[in-house]
């Protein structure tokens, strides 16, 4: 029931309508703002509160607490919920039959997965947010992505590594980065390096005309071209070539074997003597 009600609350921004009054509001005035009727409503509250979401100040009056202002609408750890419970919850409902399927139950293929036999899209899920249908489930993703850094430490990257020791005009190639949470720590804390950033290409789109130029547009100013964004298929193209890192996170765990093995040997064709790679 958890992850329903979070649910409802992502997608009827109830933090958002909670922000307007910080001292609490009625459920009355919850429900007429959100358009559920408030009995209904009262439950979905009393059970998210019971579990540390939002907090009852008095009878029937919420206010946003700590774990719920992360979930406003212009936070990214909103667009991290949407996906979970969407894409995440709705696919697990067809885990069971997917298991249970005689030919996609043994397959290991990125199209025979759960999410594939909720959705009824041949293709896999990444593929499918490049279509004008997806597209903007794919945009949410993107947000998710940097929302789920924020959570865990992302900017950790950019002390966990010697990458000074790379030099001045050393090029790390983020591959399969997304919209680039990783590379855009990296260019803030060492802007003596160059970067590349590679992923499918609606996720390039996004990464350079909205993303990078909210977030970090003075690396998009700067006269040495710090970042390059470049879309990539890593099934069937390999990396920029030359680059002094090869940087794979959240990557491979993501892939059956034989993908991952097409990925890596992608990335060795375009290595030059020295280049080394990094799996996180």
């Amino acid at each position: 029931f958890e992850t329903n009600c979070l649910h409802v609350a992502l997608s009827l921004k109830i933090p958002d309508i909670l922000q307007e009054k910080p001292e609490g509001m009625h459920l009355t005035e919850i429900s007429k703002h959100s358009g559920v009727e408030q009995d209904k409503l009262a439950r979905i509250f009393r059970y998210l509160a019971s579990n540390h979401c939002f907090r009852e100040v008095s009878t029937d009056v919420f206010a946003n607490n700590r774990i719920s202002i992360q979930l406003l609408s212009t936070n990214q750890i909103s667009s991290l919920g949407l996906h979970c419970t969407e894409d995440g919850d709705w696919a697990g409902t067809k885990l069971a039959e997917t298991l249970a399927y005689p030919i996609w139950g043994p397959s290991y293929a990125p199209e025979h997965s759960a999410w594939n036999k909720f959705s009824k899209q041949p293709q896999s899920i990444y593929a499918s947010w490049q279509t004008p249908e997806a597209r903007a489930r794919g945009e949410r993703f993107g947000l998710a992505m940097l929302g789920w850094g924020n959570t865990i430490g992302g900017s950790a990257i950019a002390t966990g590594y010697p990458w000074q020791d790379l030099g001045k005009g050393a090029t790390v190639c983020d591959l399969g980065g997304g919209v680039g949470m990783m590379t855009m720590e990296l260019a803030r804390a060492h802007p003596q390096l160059q970067f590349k950033l590679q992923d499918m290409p609606e996720r390039m789109v996004q990464a350079k005309n909205t993303i990078w130029l909210a977030q970090c547009p003075e690396a998009l100013k700067e006269k040495e071209n710090c970042i390059e964004f470049k879309a990539i298929n890593f099934f069937t193209e390999s990396p920029i070539p030359g680059c002094d890192v090869y940087y794979l996170k959240n990557i491979l765990h993501n892939w059956p074997d034989a993908e991952c093995i097409t990925i890596l040997k992608g990335v060795k064709k375009s290595m030059k003597p020295g280049s080394r790679i990094l799996i996180r």
